[in-house]
Parts: C-alpha cells; sequence; structure tokens
C-alpha cells in the first residue's frame, strides 16, 4: 500500500474489490469485506453511511465524502482481502489519529500472522510490535534490531524517537514516551 494510496470514487464494495480477479470476487462475501474493514477499522464509518457496502463514494458522481483517514482505511481494507504472502505498507497510517493508528496495528499484527509485513514509517512508536526494525539513513542501512534493543543504543533510532516524544493536549505523557522510560 503506497502512502499515496488511490481515492476511487466507486462504491464501498468496488473499492474493497477494486483489482481483485473475478474468481476472488465470486469467492469473497460481504463477511470477508467486512471482516477487511474491521482491520483497517472502517467497518463503523462504512456502517454509518447510506447503503454500507454499497454506498456511492466522491462528490463527483453524488456520493458521500471522506476524510482522508477513510480514505486510507479503505485503501488497507483493500490489502487485507488480498490473499499475498507480502504486505507493503507505505505509512499506512499517516492519515488516522493516534488512538485510531494503534487499534489498527493491533488488528493488523492478528491478520498478518503467516506473512511478511514490510512496514514502512517515520514515526518510531508506531514499530513497536514489530519483530525487526531496519534503519535507514542517506539509503544506507544504519541499524538494526527489534524496537526494544534500539531504544537502549544512542543511534539514529533513538534519535529520531527522542525527535517525536511529546505530550498529548491534556498533558498526558504519549505512550512513545512510556516505552522510553521503560527501555
Amino acid at each position: 500500500m503506497s502512502q499515496d494510496y488511490g481515492r476511487y470514487e466507486l462504491t464501498v464494495r468496488e473499492n474493497l474489490l477494486l483489482g481483485l480477479p473475478q474468481a476472488a470476487v465470486e469467492r469473497l462475501g460481504d463477511a470477508d469485506l467486512w471482516s477487511a474493514l474491521s482491520v483497517a477499522c472502517a467497518d463503523d464509518f462504512v456502517r454509518g453511511l447510506e447503503g454500507g457496502l454499497d454506498a456511492q463514494l466522491g462528490e463527483s458522481f453524488g456520493g458521500v465524502g471522506l476524510s482522508g483517514g477513510q480514505w486510507q482505511r479503505l485503501a488497507l481494507a483493500r490489502v487485507v482481502l488480498r490473499d499475498a504472502p507480502v504486505w507493503v505498507l507505505d505509512e499506512p497510517t499517516s492519515a488516522v489519529d493516534a488512538e485510531t493508528e494503534e487499534e489498527i496495528f493491533a488488528r493488523l499484527k492478528v491478520a498478518a500472522v503467516g506473512r511478511l509485513v514490510v512496514l514502512v514509517s517515520h514515526r518510531a512508536w508506531t514499530l513497536r510490535g514489530v519483530d525487526s526494525v531496519v534503519v535507514l539513513d542517506g539509503g544506507c542501512v544504519v541499524e538494526q534490531g527489534t524496537y526494544r534493543e534500539l531504544l537502549k543504543v544512542e543511534g539514529k533510532f533513538m534519535e529520531i524517537f527522542k525527535n517525536q516524544i511529546s505530550e498529548d493536549s491534556a498533558g498526558r505523557k504519549t505512550s512513545a514516551e512510556r516505552d522510553y522510560k521503560d527501555a
């Protein structure tokens, strides 16, 4: 999934099935579509659309306008529907809030069992649940290890991480800052 995901002004159903072989389209039922939407935390907003899976999206055709985060979650649901052994996700949650992002990653971890997932992220804390982190700088690998291992080393990952630690609007410490203190 590219960080420049497609916004297809079709129905929700057509968006999800776009690009699948006809045999897969015929095999997949509504339950499969709802399951993929759930993994991407898109099921609630789709249920709220008049027509649900058959709601027309995009204002160009008299459909519903979606936020950037909603379009991004539909694109992620498309990925989940594919029976691919490898998922490449480039900033798959850049347009969603932190709470939704955390929930999406928890659900993706379950859905991705048995697959290789390559996750590209500039937000260090989104890598918390991955098996291995590879840090690139100038196109070269400069560090590799687990999230926890890299938090214990004064390197590029730690530099990125420290620059991203902040407090939320209520002054509470973020989960990233708690990770740093626990390392």
